[in-house]
């Protein structure tokens, strides 16, 4: 085990107010591809960052459902990850006191972790853009999104937009999360390239005295600051670590 990987099995042991910061890196190993890596959407999916921005959904809702057909099956039938199950474990054994996420996905919830911030939303939620009527994911949704078409309101027929934030909207659960950060004596970022704001400003917030941790497969720019930073696989680092 490496000295990085024994520095950290030594922070989680000590650690008693663990608070998690988890990006688009968490959930590869899921089958969900990220979005800045080398090999992720923007990249490689040929995928413009403007489809993500809520001016162009108002505009282009069509256009948006295309091309997020494919993406949601995929974030839909994926299945929690060991890193998923970890922060669960470490949970159950009262350390992890919340996680806040950047990842839209619900794996979290569905490896059964009950403290979560999802701050830029989920797809458990679609919301009218006209009248404001929510739905759940009921079926007909479901398949629509799916066959890359638009779910319109049963109501008033306006636009459903998923729950999610989009650029151009503010993000859910800011305040609630720089709460929990303040307060932790440990903070740990699991696949995130914190350089989406505001939640790459989090870390910023921590306690003086707070070990900081950084396991992503690529750099970022607060690798500096870090107590401890790991360049390599998330599964496989925290599978050295033993707690499942």
């Amino acid at each position: 085990m490496s000295k990085q990987v024994d520095r950290l099995m030594d922070f989680l042991q000590k650690s008693r107010s663990l608070v998690v910061i988890t990006g688009a890196g968490i959930s590869t190993k899921a089958g969900i591809p990220d979005f800045r890596s080398s090999s992720g959407i923007y990249r490689q999916g040929g995928v413009n960052e403007t489809l993500f921005h809520i001016d162009y959904f108002r505009d282009h809702p069509d256009e948006f459902y295309k091309t997020f057909g494919p993406l949601y099956e995929q974030i839909t039938s994926a299945q929690p990850t060991y890193a998923h199950r970890f922060l669960k474990r470490l949970e159950e054994l009262g350390r992890l006191k919340m996680i806040i996420t950047q990842n839209i996905d619900g794996l979290h919830h569905k490896a059964g972790s009950a403290n979560v911030i999802e701050i830029h939303g989920h797809l458990r939620q679609w919301d009218c853009l006209s009248c404001r009527a929510s739905y759940g994911t009921e079926g007909w949704i479901d398949e629509k999104v799916k066959k890359g078409e638009t779910p319109l309101c049963q109501g008033c027929g306006g636009i459903l937009k998923p729950h999610v934030v989009f650029f151009g909207e503010y993000v859910m659960g800011l305040e609630k999360a720089m709460q929990f950060v303040q307060t932790a004596d440990l903070l740990m970022v699991l696949g995130s390239s914190l350089v989406v704001y505001p939640v790459a400003g989090l870390p910023g917030y921590r306690d003086e005295n707070a070990h900081f941790v950084i396991l992503n497969k690529e750099a970022t720019p607060l690798d500096d600051e870090a107590d401890v930073v790991i360049h390599e696989d998330i599964d496989e680092t925290l599978q050295k670590l033993g707690f499942l």
